[in-house]
C-alpha cells in the first residue's frame, strides 16, 4: 500500500492494532519496513511507533541494515515521534557502519536527527561529514555513479547542517563542512543544471542563511541567492485557529500588528508587533506542528526560523505555545488572562 502510494486510513488502524499484538515476532526488516509504510502515508500511529521502539533495542538494531537504520530514524522523524533511546541506539550501531550507508542513507540520517532535534553524539554528524566529503572529492577524480549525490540528497545534507550548528555552534568541523569548497562547487553544479525543486531551493536558502549568520557572508552568487529567498519567501503559510485568537486578543489589547509579515530573511512572522516604544517583536503561534509528537519540544526547522529572525533580522523572537494558551482560564468569554499573558509576553505596559 504505501510502496502503491494508495491510502486506506481504516486499513491502516487496523492493521497497527494488529501489529501491537505481535511486534515481538517481527524480524529487523518487518520493523523498518512497518514505519516507513506508516511514515510514507503520514498515517499516526504512535502506539505502534512506541511499541516498535521498545523493541529496537541496540541488540536488535544490529540485525538492521544500513537501508533499515536509515529509514528508522528517517520515519520517527518524518511522522514527529521523538524517542530519544532509539535515536541514540541508532547512533550507536550506525557509527561503524558508515561508509557503507549509500548517499541517499546518509542524508536521510542527517535528516532525520536534524528534524528532531536530537542533540546526540557529535560523532555521528562529524563521520557524516568526513564520509561526504571522501565522496565529493572522489567524484572531482572520477566520474563514479555510484558515488554521485543528487541534488535533493544534497539540499538535505546542508540544510540539516544549518539547524544542527545550533547544538554546538563551536563545532569546527559543522562549519568547514557546511561551507566546505567541494560542497559549495556541488551545489552551483546543481544550479547549473537546473535541478534544484521548490522544496531544495527553501532549504539552500536556509543554508545560505546560515552561512550568513556564521560567516558574515552568502556562499554562492547574488542571483542564485536571489532565486533561493523569493521562492522561500513564497513559501504558503496556513492561518491556524491559534492565531485567529491570538489576533482577536492584540485587537483588544489595542497593539498595533502586521499578520503574516515577511521579513527581510524571507521568513513569514504570524505577528510582527509593534510596542509602545517603536520596538518590533516577532510573536510566533506555535501550534502542533512546532514540536516533536505530544512532547513540549520544538522541532528543528522551528528552533532555526526563531534563531536566524533573531540573529539576521534583528529583532526579538517570542513564542506562544499551543498548550500554554489552551490551558489560560477564560471565565464566561472574560479574556482577562490572555490578554495578561500577551502583555507579560511582549512586555507590554499593563493595563
Amino acid at each position: 500500500y504505501a510502496t502503491l502510494k494508495h491510502h486506506n486510513a481504516q486499513f491502516f488502524d487496523a492493521l497497527a492494532n494488529v501489529a501491537l499484538t505481535c511486534i515481538n515476532e517481527f524480524n529487523s526488516q518487518d520493523l523498518a519496513n512497518t514505519v516507513w509504510a506508516y511514515a510514507s502515508r503520514n498515517h499516526d500511529a504512535p502506539e505502534l511507533f512506541d511499541a516498535i521502539a521498545s523493541v529496537s533495542t541496540r541488540a536488535k538494531l544490529q540485525d538492521f541494515s544500513t537501508q533499515g537504520l536509515a529509514n528508522m530514524a528517517w520515519s520517527y522523524a518524518k511522522m514527529g515521534h521523538y524517542s530519544p533511546e532509539l535515536f541514540d541506539n541508532i547512533v550507536d550501531v550506525a557509527l561503524p557502519r558508515l561508509y557503507f550507508f549509500s548517499n541517499q542513507e546518509l542524508a536521510n540520517m542527517v535528516w532525520a536527527y536534524a528534524s528532531v532535534g536530537h542533540n546526540g553524539p557529535p560523532e555521528l554528524f562529524d563521520k557524516i561529514a568526513e564520509v561526504v566529503l571522501s565522496r565529493l572529492a572522489l567524484e572531482l577524480e572520477v566520474d563514479n555513479d555510484v558515488n554521485n549525490f543528487n541534488a535533493q540528497d544534497l539540499a538535505n545534507i546542508v540544510w540539516s547542517y544549518a539547524v544542527v550548528s545550533e547544538f554546538d555552534s563551536k563545532n569546527a568541523v559543522i562549519r568547514e563542512f557546511a561551507s566546505h569548497p567541494n560542497i559549495v562547487n556541488s551545489i552551483l553544479s546543481f544550479f547549473e543544471l537546473d535541478q534544484f525543486g521548490k522544496k531544495e531551493l527553501c532549504q539552500l536558502h536556509q543554508w545560505n542563511m546560515w552561512c550568513q549568520e556564521t560567516f558574515g557572508e552568502q556562499k554562492i552568487p547574488e542571483d542564485l541567492s536571489e532565486k533561493c529567498l523569493g521562492t522561500f519567501s513564497k513559501t504558503e503559510t496556513m492561518k491556524s485557529s491559534l492565531q485567529d485568537n491570538i489576533a482577536k486578543i492584540l485587537d483588544e489589547i489595542g497593539v498595533p500588528y502586521e499578520s503574516e509579515a515577511t521579513m527581510e530573511t524571507g521568513y513569514s512572522i504570524d505577528f510582527l508587533v509593534t510596542t509602545k516604544n517603536g520596538t518590533n517583536v516577532a510573536l510566533e503561534a506555535d501550534g502542533p506542528r512546532h514540536f516533536l509528537g505530544e512532547t513540549k519540544i520544538s522541532n528543528g526547522s522551528t528552533r532555526m526560523k526563531h534563531r536566524q529572525v533573531r540573529k539576521l533580522d534583528g529583532i526579538k523572537v517570542v513564542s506562544v505555545p499551543y498548550w500554554e494558551w489552551n490551558s489560560i482560564r477564560i471565565d464566561n468569554n472574560n479574556t482577562m488572562f490572555q490578554r495578561a499573558y500577551l502583555e507579560e509576553l511582549l512586555e507590554l505596559p499593563l493595563k
